[in-house]
């Protein structure tokens, strides 16, 4: 697993900094130095992504080991740890995608409905977790392997399925 997030932020940082720069969202053709992305998992092409892709694997593996705390994330963006929503929340503002975090409902009404081609969010009521590049990063992981990522799976049901426009 700590290959795995190694990899997802080699892979971000690979990318040329045109493709980090902000072209609102609009694809470059990132080409990472090294396919870390080969036998983990992926269902997505990796070197096509777009610079706010590239931000919200940052922004995730950024926090990805931090605890569980409810409410974290919510009062400010730098917090100790981070709940579901606020974890989410912290990866669509670095992305630029949203000024104020937001609980998992709100989080249910955001976007636009369906999966999207690289970041797809599940959420209702009570939870939220979304997947970048077919990854799943979700604070029910945490006590899987320590991380948000992780290549197992989750059941869907019950869950409102959305994505940034244009992701």
């Amino acid at each position: 697993m700590k290959f795995l997030i190694v990899g997802l932020l080699a892979l971000a940082l690979a990318a040329p900094a045109s493709a980090r720069s902000g072209n609102g969202g609009v694809a470059a053709k990132a080409q990472p130095q090294v396919e870390v992305h080969r036998g983990l998992g992926y269902s997505r092409d990796l070197r096509n992504l777009t610079p706010r892709v590239v931000k919200m694997l940052a922004a995730a593996n950024h926090i990805a080991h931090r605890p569980y705390v409810w409410g974290g994330g919510h009062g400010a963006w730098r917090s100790h740890g981070y709940d579901c929503s606020g974890s989410v929340s912290y990866v669509l503002h670095k992305a630029g995608l949203i000024g104020r975090p937001r609980v998992s409902g709100d989080l249910a009404r955001f976007g636009k409905p369906g999966r999207g081609e690289y970041v797809t969010i599940y959420a209702n009521s009570h939870h939220v977790w979304m997947t970048i590049a077919g990854v799943r990063y979700d604070t029910s992981a945490l006590r899987i392997n320590g991380s948000r990522w992780t290549k197992q799976r989750r059941p869907k049901h019950g869950f409102v399925v959305r994505h940034p426009a244009g992701l």
